[in-house]
């Protein structure tokens, strides 16, 4: 790549693996003004995330940074949360990046700094209850965020109930998205509380097996 102005840089779906992570990084240093990074559906580990981290430490993060359908696991988010410059991020797509409950921890330590975040996609990612209640206290301090999508990432009423009282008062929020996180009626009637008052929300989706969006919406609110 001879160009150093270079400002956007996608490379889904390339196969890269550890070594090819690694002369990557190499060639990061040079793109001081990169604003958008997708490496989606790679073969990027714990091990290639480090040579990452490495390349983005102590430099401007891009505002958007595409990793969904690689196997960070928990080690490689955290190593990644732990470099990233949190100012600068404005939409994350961490999806299906195998990330369990201890990853939802290490990111929420980024997100507690990331003011400016507007979009993030964190779907299929086993995270559960526990998981859910780290990345609310994350999320707590993203007052720009406009969508979140939670997926398939089996957080729980506890989890969603977490995740209603950290957003509550987010006034640009206009997307939240948690099918299939095995919400009960507990959890529904929290986010719909939550959100009841809000005129900037326009989409909450919640379905679960046995139970469509039509069934949380006739859910009453309660006290």
């Amino acid at each position: 790549i001879a160009s150093h102005n270079l400002r956007a840089l996608e490379l889904d779906k390339n196969r890269i693996s550890s070594l090819g992570s690694t002369a990557l990084a190499e060639v990061l240093y040079k793109y001081t003004d990169l604003t958008k990074l997708r490496l989606d559906a790679n073969q990027i580990g714990d091990k290639s995330a480090i040579s990452l981290a490495n390349a983005l430490k102590g430099r401007t993060t891009p505002q958007l940074l595409g990793l969904c359908d690689n196997n960070l696991a928990d080690e490689g988010i955290g190593v990644l949360a732990e470099n990233l410059h949190p100012a600068s991020l404005t939409h994350v797509d961490l999806g299906n990046c195998h990330i369990t409950a201890p990853g939802a921890q290490k990111l929420a330590r980024l997100l507690a700094k990331c003011g400016s975040l507007k979009q993030l996609f964190f779907s299929n990612n086993r995270i559960e209850e526990e998981g859910g209640m780290y990345l609310a206290q994350g999320l707590q301090a993203c007052t720009a965020l406009e969508c979140l999508y939670l997926n398939y990432c089996e957080i729980g009423d506890t989890g969603a109930t977490s995740i209603a009282r950290a957003l509550a008062g987010c006034q640009s929020l206009r997307t939240i998205s948690l099918r299939y996180c095995n919400l009960g009626a507990e959890g529904a009637r929290s986010l719909k509380r939550a959100f009841a008052g809000s005129t900037a929300l326009q989409v909450l989706r919640m379905s679960e097996d046995g139970k469509t969006e039509e069934f949380f919406d006739r859910l009453s609110v309660g006290p």
